[in-house]
């Protein structure tokens, strides 16, 4: 689905079939991820305790709900403290890089 999608968007068709193939990428992307956090919940694994800086933490979490924000017309503005602290995480539970939460 996600070839087909990618395939109808490089087309130089009407825009309006650029607009849906985007849809369905955006959609299939999303579920993806879902299904990848799913199947991490799923599998045992020992805990990969780590310090981390907050604003990656932050980060993590805004990028689970960014879609639920934007269908709700939330507006979400960053800023950050210059010397934030580290917080304490597992990693690898919530995102896609061992480099955040």
């Amino acid at each position: 689905m996600m070839m087909r999608a990618e395939l109808a968007a490089q087309e130089p068709s009407a825009q309006s079939c650029n607009k849906l193939a985007e849809s369905v990428l955006r959609a299939t992307s999303r579920g993806a991820e879902i299904c990848r956090n799913l199947m991490s919940f799923a599998r045992p694994e020992k805990p990969r305790r780590a310090s981390v800086h907050i604003e990656s933490c932050m980060d993590s979490a805004l990028a689970v709900a960014t879609r639920q924000l934007e269908v709700a017309g939330v507006v979400v503005r960053r800023r950050y403290c210059p010397d934030a602290r580290r917080v304490h995480v597992t990693r690898g539970r919530w995102s896609r890089s061992s480099s955040t939460c």
